[in-house]
Order: structure tokens, then C-alpha cells, then sequence
């Protein structure tokens, strides 16, 4: 790579003034960022008068030689470092199953210094590599060829019928131990792709050690749901299976790609609204002893009403089709079958309960005879604290009234440390457990 990588970094909302002599980003930049927003059909970034503001998608943008990286604004007290921001922003990551990684692996990763594309761009390589080395997946194929000698399984019939003048070969079919395969198709696509990408020279070796190990893979031109749909597990390949999800996280974010001659345009990024409430039910299973309250520690932890569907209405008074899936963010279900508590999280910051998330929790409520919901925000700690306002809603089937309950947790928790991890499950435990 030529000229000089330049690394700008903003919290989310942030905004990064475009007039100074100073300014990283020139005119072909932002048509770039309003290519992604018109490709993604979303404002990844927000370009005003004379600025440029990020909004609540946050990763990373490449573009060029510049990386612009978006990370969550925990607001705590003390200004976050971009490292400490960076290193939670992966915490939630792995909590939220969008890195299938162990946590002794995040530590070891962090001590590198770079962008979060670049950290995860070095873990896809070690974590392939270590595999390779202990054995390189290779499957049999069924051949079919015309050779000198009988291998396999002699054609007559075919044989005759297509070359009946051909006596000195023979049509057979064989199986050859291969490593053109569905998997390694898979990893030979994503391996050049972030060749392609890279910033980093480290990595970029890493990737040309790697596409060597798979020169004889057909390389893909692009790969389709049913090239992944070609790959299955088993258990001599299963080692395979968490380093080709994370294969599958980069290629979920392929969309977001632009290519103007030399100029590669990147985006690798996640919405906080949906990575805040994944992150919340990964959290809670993974701590569920210490951040499940006594009367809730046997319930099973449901995400999106995930076995447990509710539909809020049907086309006929008896019968008829159903209309309006609902989908909670989380439902804590007990062993009995019941429904003790709702939970939606909202990634915004309120002082109260607004009338539209009244009425959601309202239908949760109602359809799914729970008469505990609870709704929960990030804190900030910059903004107007939510008053514990509880709010209670009269039961139209009688007995007591729903009960509505706004809770904050904070983000400021440094999720390296173990103690830390823990002062979040207990400070959940408090939300979730109030009578």
C-alpha cells in the first residue's frame, strides 16, 4: 500500500468540522459516504453544512487512506479513551454472538493497537492459520475423466454410447481427496477480499501466507446463499465452524462496498439499537446466576419472542389468518410456561416513558398475560437521569393493573475486567429483579 493510512475517530453523534487546513477528508471522500448512505438506504453518516456527524451505526468506514471509526458514546463521567471505547465496542460484539471468539481471546487481541476492522481482520488469520496447521479441511470429490488405466468406476455404458471408437482409455469415475471444496471456497473468497481491504501491512502479510495455503481453491467471484448453504459440519470439520462464522460476519458486510479504480470503499458497522439488545440478552445468558433475580434464576431467557410467537391480530373474530407478529426483545419464561416478565430495550435517552412505547408494551402485555414489563435504557450520564417513573395500566381483564417500568444500565463498565462484568450483572440483577 502506498501513502500515508490516516485514522479518524468519533463517538457516536459526534460531529467533525470539514472547513480547516487540517481536514483529513476532501471532496471525493464525502461523495464516497454518500454513495454508502444511498446504497444502504440509511444515513451511516450524516453530512451537514461544513460538517460531518456520525449517527448510531458504529465500526468502521474505509475510504482509501482514510479509516473513519464510529464507536459508542458510553458517556461516563471521565472522557473514554479510544482504546477503552474500542475494546468495549468488541466486548458487546462477542456478547451479542457477532464474534464467535472466547473472551481469553479479546485480551489478546487488544494489546495490538488499530481500528476494530483491523483487530478483526487479524483474528479471521491467526484463528485460520492455527487450524491450517493442524490440518487442512480436504473432502472427496467425484471425478470423471478419460485415462489410460481403470481407477474407479469403468463407464461402459457411456462410454460406448459417447466414444465408441476409443479403445486405448477408458471413461471412469473416481473419487479424488480434495481441498476444492464449499468450506475453503468460502475462506478463499473472504482471504482475498481482505486482501483487498486491508490497511494494515501486518495483516496483509498474514492474508498472502493464507492465500498461498489456498491457491488450489477455485476462487468464487462472489459467493451466494447457496455456496454457503453448501457447507456442512461435521465432526471432522467442526473446528472449522467458529472461524468460518466470523468469515460470515465479514461477508454480511460485503453490501457496504465500493470500488472506483484504485479507491476501495468499506463499511463494517453495526447499529447500536440492535447491537445494544442483543448485547443485553448475551449478557444475560452468559451471567444469568449472578444477573437473574432469586424468583427469575429458572426462567429461560427467549430473544424476539422466539418460542414463544404472539400475533396482535387476525383477519376474521374466529379463525382467520394471523397479522402483526410480535416481537419482544426479551421474554423471561418460567418452567411452568408462563410469562413472568417482558423486556424491551431501547437504545435512546428519555427522561420518561413516551405514549409509542406505552402502547408496544401495552400489546406485549396484553397478548402475552404478563403483568410485569420493563423497559430498558442505556444511562447516560450527560443527559437528564429517567426518573423511576412506574407506570400502571388498568387490566382490561380484570384483577391488577399492568405494571410499566422504565430502568437504566450503564455502558461505562470496562468489560475487560472481570469485577467490572460483574457490577453490570448485579446492576441488572437490581433492574430486573424490583417488586
Amino acid at each position: 500500500m502506498t501513502g500515508i493510512m490516516t485514522l479518524v475517530s468519533l463517538f457516536e453523534h459526534q460531529s467533525i468540522s470539514l472547513i480547516g487546513e487540517d481536514v483529513p477528508f476532501q471532496e471525493m471522500h464525502l461523495r464516497q459516504l454518500e454513495r454508502l448512505n444511498h446504497q444502504a438506504g440509511v444515513d451511516l453518516v450524516r453530512l451537514g453544512y461544513r460538517q460531518l456527524r456520525a449517527t448510531s451505526y458504529v465500526g468502521v468506514i474505509q475510504l482509501g487512506n482514510i479509516t473513519l471509526q464510529i464507536l459508542p458514546k458510553v458517556d461516563a463521567t471521565d472522557p473514554v479513551s479510544v482504546d477503552n471505547a474500542v475494546a468495549n465496542l468488541l466486548w458487546m460484539l462477542v456478547y451479542a454472538g457477532e464474534l464467535p471468539i472466547h473472551e481469553n481471546e479479546v485480551s489478546s487481541l487488544l494489546k495490538k493497537k488499530g481500528n476494530l476492522f483491523e483487530i478483526l481482520v487479524q483474528l479471521f488469520c491467526s484463528r485460520l492459520s492455527k487450524q491450517l496447521k493442524s490440518g487442512f479441511h480436504r473432502t472427496y470429490r467425484q471425478q470423471k475423466d478419460l485415462l489410460p488405466v481403470l481407477k474407479g468406476r469403468w463407464l461402459f455404458g457411456e462410454q460406448v454410447c459417447k466414444h465408441p471408437l476409443l479403445r486405448e482409455r477408458f471413461l471412469v469415475a473416481y473419487d479424488e481427496f480434495s481441498e476444492d471444496n464449499p468450506l475453503n471456497r468460502v475462506f478463499c473468497y473472504v482471504i482475498h477480499l481482505l486482501w483487498g481491504l486491508t490497511q494494515d501491512p501486518a495483516n496483509r502479510r498474514r492474508l498472502d501466507i493464507l492465500r498461498m495455503w489456498f491457491d488450489q481453491v477455485t476462487l468464487l467471484p462472489h459467493i451466494s446463499d447457496q455456496d454457503l448453504a453448501k457447507v456442512i459440519f461435521t465432526r471432522l470439520n467442526a473446528a472449522y465452524c467458529p472461524i468460518f462464522n466470523l468469515a460470515c460476519t465479514f461477508l454480511g458486510q460485503e453490501s457496504l462496498r465500493l470500488r472506483a479504480g484504485r479507491t476501495q470503499t468499506f463499511a463494517f458497522l453495526f447499529d447500536m439499537n440492535l447491537l445494544f439488545e442483543r448485547f443485553v440478552v448475551g449478557f444475560l445468558r452468559r451471567h444469568r446466576r449472578q444477573a437473574l433475580p432469586e424468583r427469575l434464576s429458572r426462567c429461560d431467557i427467549l430473544a424476539q419472542g422466539m418460542g414463544e410467537p404472539r400475533w396482535l391480530a387476525r383477519t376474521e373474530a374466529t379463525g382467520g389468518v394471523k397479522k402483526f407478529r410480535l416481537k419482544p426483545d426479551i421474554l423471561l419464561r418460567t418452567p411452568d410456561q408462563s410469562i413472568a416478565l417482558v423486556i424491551d430495550t431501547k437504545y435512546k435517552v428519555c427522561s420518561e416513558i413516551q405514549q409509542g412505547d406505552a402502547f408496544q408494551m401495552h400489546a406485549y402485555a396484553t397478548r402475552y398475560k404478563c403483568l410485569d414489563v420493563l423497559l430498558l435504557y442505556p444511562e447516560s450520564q450527560t443527559a437528564l437521569r429517567m426518573k423511576p417513573q412506574t407506570l400502571y395500566i388498568e387490566n382490561s381483564e380484570g384483577g391488577s393493573p399492568i405494571r410499566m417500568r422504565p430502568k437504566t444500565i450503564g455502558l461505562c463498565y470496562d468489560l475487560q475486567l472481570p469485577n467490572k462484568r460483574d457490577e453490570l450483572a448485579n446492576e441488572l440483577k437490581q433492574a430486573l429483579g424490583e417488586k
